[in-house]
């Protein structure tokens, strides 16, 4: 086992009690069982055109990262997503090449890979997955430092795309973002970074925080980061707490699967579930991918208002109907988020 960190917070409890597991499982199975309405929900059509979209994470800490970015590429063969880039803002030597694997699985295996230059909170993989997974799939980035700069790489692909057009997700550290907002202009774009975002960007999502109030492990990883972003970001910003996505675990019927039997997202989290003894995990990361493709009144309600952030890694709430941020609180019961959420971790390649 390779540097195994626990996520400290809401976020830190790596082994849970059988009681809870016993719960996942149960869902799991029940979900397993739905009827066809349910299999419809999952596999409806979209109602608008695929929405443009990076996705910025620390891949490798858990594995909820594999799944989100898994259900990303699902939503992108389906229609309903656009996916400009993947960043990580895990400067870890195994983070760039496990997303390399991940979409090249998918037959995205061109697309920019970002991933900080300069700094960045280094984060071991929790039971050493990457290392496990990624020397049996195909990938064409064997170093993290192979990858472009976040920053160049956020940069470029921004400034090509139409004004207000382009959804940012993040399931990480916000440094990446913080980076992007300081940057100067340059020759891709004579805004600089915050210009370049309000122009281009029409929405951030972050996985990150705990709500109303509390602390975070995105968050609190580089506090710096989370301040600049949160203060200064200039579109709204919809936050997926950690009280969201722990109540939905998923990942059982993925390595039930058997005909995936070559998926890496599959090897993954079986890999991951051995070694945590657990036969699930809560999905903070596919929540916030969820919401940033197919938005989130299918699912959730939104509280409207604004989130501070302190410099401990914490956060606290102020309600207001014209606030900039909002949060997700549950809409549909946690169990059928879990059955919408294993259904587009499955999806085989196109």
């Amino acid at each position: 086992m390779v540097g195994y960190h626990p996520k400290p917070g809401s976020r830190s409890v790596k082994l849970r009690s059988l009681s809870v597991c016993f719960v996942a499982l149960l869902f799991s199975c029940e979900a397993a069982n739905k009827p066809p309405a349910q299999a419809r929900e999952t596999a409806r059509e979209p109602v608008r055109g695929p929405v443009s979209i990076v996705l910025d994470t620390d891949i490798g800490p858990d594995v909820d990262d594999v799944g989100a970015l898994a259900m990303l590429h699902a939503l992108a063969d389906r229609g309903e997503a656009r996916i400009l880039g993947v960043m990580s803002s895990n400067p870890n030597q195994w983070a760039a090449p496990a997303i390399d694997v991940v979409n090249t699985y998918f037959g995205r295996g061109d697309l920019p890979i970002g991933a900080p230059r300069n700094g960045g909170v280094v984060i071991a993989n929790a039971y050493g997955w990457n290392e496990a997974i990624v020397p049996h799939y195909p990938h064409n980035l064997d170093r993290t430092d192979d990858a472009t700069d976040a920053v160049v790489a956020y940069r470029k692909l921004l400034a090509a795309q139409p004004d207000r057009s382009v959804t940012l997700v993040t399931i990480g550290f916000l440094t990446n973002l913080k980076n992007l907002l300081a940057s100067p202009q340059d020759a891709l774009s004579s805004l600089g970074g915050k210009q370049l975002v309000a122009k281009k960007v029409k929405q951030l999502v972050v996985m990150g925080g705990k709500y109303p109030r509390g602390k975070e492990f995105n968050l609190e990883q580089d506090p710096e980061a989370a301040v600049a972003v949160v203060e200064n970001w200039p579109t709204p910003i919809l936050f997926s707490g950690s009280e969201v996505g722990e109540k939905v675990f998923t990942g059982s019927a993925l390595v039930r699967d058997s005909t995936l039997a070559n998926s890496p997202v599959r090897e993954a989290f079986r890999f991951y579930l051995a070694k945590d003894q657990q036969p699930a995990r809560p999905s903070w990361d596919q929540t916030a991918v969820l919401v940033a493709v197919r938005g989130h009144a299918d699912y959730f309600n939104a509280v409207a208002g604004q989130c501070r952030m302190y410099r401990d890694g914490h956060n606290e709430w102020t309600p207001s109907p014209n606030g900039p941020h909002r949060y997700l609180t549950f809409k549909r019961p946690p169990a059928e988020i879990q059955a919408v959420v294993e259904d587009l971790m499955r999806h085989p390649p196109k």
